[in-house]
């Protein structure tokens, strides 16, 4: 049986994670739900919850947006960072 894990994370973060994807165990099953703006995340995590086994935010910052915004997480989850390094790294990329 396969978990059903949503990750919720920017269209912009989207290349990136994909990237860990053939880290992940065959006993997962994927789905990414990106969103734009802070509306849409919020958009995002109501309408798509209930559908998972599980959540996977990109950040402390969705994670907290949605405790925040859309009340308490039911559903077992977590969320991953960027390390200073890598933060800058991406920023700076995106600047120039």
């Amino acid at each position: 049986m396969k978990f059903s894990v949503g990750v919720i994370t920017a269209e912009q973060s989207m290349p990136k994670i994909r990237q860990a994807e053939p880290l992940m165990t065959a006993d997962i099953e994927l789905t990414y739900l990106p969103y734009a703006t802070m509306r849409q995340l919020g958009e995002v995590y109501t309408g798509n919850a209930h559908r998972f086994d599980g959540l996977l935010f990109s950040g402390r910052f969705p994670y907290e947006y949605v405790i925040n915004h859309c009340g308490s997480v039911l559903k077992p989850h977590d969320h991953f960072e960027l390390t200073d390094r890598d933060y800058y790294k991406m920023f700076a990329a995106l600047m120039f």
